[in-house]
């Protein structure tokens, strides 16, 4: 009978509380991103340059700006699927609460 004595441990998951790994992953992408442009330097001349229609900073390069909108969109995507899994154990959970009753009802 020891099969029925099964723990689940849940781990909730707080998007505004990032774990540890999260924050390192954010350190380093910051690092990357300040050490390691994609675009063009600061020190190009940008005025043959279209003007960026957006209300953050001129300084930053469409590249990056693109970059960051698909780092929103993996975040976004990430917390999604992180909320269908903790839904997924919770479903789990009743149904080995509930396989545990109906075994106790048989007995």
């Amino acid at each position: 009978m020891t099969a029925w004595q099964t723990t689940i441990i849940e781990h909730p998951y707080f998007p505004e509380h990032p774990t540890q790994d999260e924050r390192d992953f954010q350190a380093t992408e910051e690092y990357i991103f300040h050490f390691y442009r994609w675009g063009p330097s600061e020190n190009d001349d940008f005025t043959d340059s279209p003007p960026i229609e957006s209300s953050t900073s001129s300084r930053v390069p469409v590249s990056d700006m693109a970059i960051q909108a698909e780092l929103a969109n993996l975040r976004a995507e990430r917390d999604r699927l992180r909320w269908e899994v903790t839904e997924k154990n919770e479903q789990l959970c009743d149904r080995h609460q509930l396989q545990k009753e109906l075994a106790q009802a048989r007995a």
